[in-house]
């Protein structure tokens, strides 16, 4: 049996894309962690990653997200942040400070909630996370080893 580090992870709204559709390339690695996570890590998430989930599957797989949402804001091993008005100022400014890089507001805010709360992984497969010196887990398997030995 593999012993886990209870090391905080950040699911980022690409994990949930990755783990419900089949046909994306993160699909297999978002299945592999989603196993492991259920019951070895504190997990973090934004209400903004609630809301493009919500916005992602819209038109199609609508009850299976409901399902998901309800399902993540019942867990004792899921914190969801809410969106709050200095979060979102925050955001802003940080959203604005980084004119070079192509960062959504919600990456803004997943950035500075992972800084505040002192978070390195995340559950995602969105480059920016690399770019602000965060380890996106869909992007680099080797750490699936580092994180249960």
């Amino acid at each position: 049996m593999k012993n886990f580090t209870a090391e905080s992870i950040f699911i980022d709204t690409s994990f949930f894309i990755a783990l419900m559709n089949e046909s994306d390339q993160y699909h297999m690695i978002a299945k592999k962690f989603s196993k492991i996570i259920r019951v070895n890590n504190p997990l973090f998430l934004t209400e903004g990653i609630i809301l493009e989930l919500g916005d992602a599957f819209c038109k199609n797989k609508r009850q299976e997200v409901n399902s998901i949402i309800n399902s993540l804001y019942g867990s004792n091993q899921c914190t969801i942040i809410p969106i709050q008005t200095n979060l979102i100022k925050d955001s802003l400014k940080f959203f604005s400070n980084r004119r070079d890089k192509t960062y959504s507001l919600t990456d803004c805010m997943s950035f500075i909630v992972m800084r505040t709360l002192g978070i390195h992984y995340s559950l995602s497969s969105d480059t920016h996370f690399q770019q602000e010196g965060f380890c996106p887990l869909l992007l680099d398997d080797h750490h699936f080893d580092c994180l249960y030995k």
